[in-house]
């Protein structure tokens, strides 16, 4: 294996994990190529992506573990929404709006180096799992009597939005992947 760091070529076996030392935070130019048995390079197949993206960070955060993340955001969550519901935090919530707080607080904690959002891949496991999880279990109390009960005007115009959105969103992909 041959990589290429800022002009630099280094040949590596392939087994060892490759450790580069001395990188600037950001997304550094670095080129892998890959040799075979006989040394010619290995290809990629047609039509995939022949590059690797990489990512420095500048610092590592005191906890790395996604599952000790999500734990201490969970109980973050729940420390301002139990906190909200008692009497003596009336006045402080009266001012400061608890959705505010569960924004706040967890970029205070990234900011602080607990956590991050570059090093956790929590946001691609909140967004793939946890999301859709919660619009199910929010289209359950849906009250569909209640919304029956508008009238033909109001679900002819929640209708006519749903299909906005539902044709809309693919259409604007194209139209961005089209520029």
């Amino acid at each position: 294996m041959e990589v290429n760091v800022g002009g630099e070529i280094f040949r590596l076996s392939p087994v060892a994990p490759i450790y580069i030392k001395g990188l600037t935070a950001g997304e550094p130019e670095i080129k892998i190529t890959l040799y075979d048995e006989t040394g010619n390079v290995v290809e990629f197949k047609k039509g995939t992506q022949n590059e690797l993206e990489l990512k420095t960070i500048d610092r590592t955060p005191l906890f790395k573990n996604d599952a000790v993340v999500l734990g201490i955001l969970l109980i973050l969550l729940a420390i301002v929404f139990w906190t909200e519901s008692q009497p003596r935090f009336k006045g402080f919530y009266r001012y400061v709006p608890s959705l505010l707080l569960c924004y706040f607080l967890p970029s205070f904690l990234n900011s602080g180096g607990l956590i991050s959002g570059d090093y956790s891949n929590l946001y691609f496991v909140a967004s793939r799992y946890l999301l859709p999880a919660s619009l199910i279990l929010l289209c359950i109390s849906i009250d569909f009597k209640g919304i029956i009960n508008l009238g033909p005007k109001a679900l002819i115009m929640f209708l006519t939005a749903t299909l906005g959105i539902v044709l809309g969103g693919p259409l604007a992909l194209l139209v961005i992947l089209k520029l």
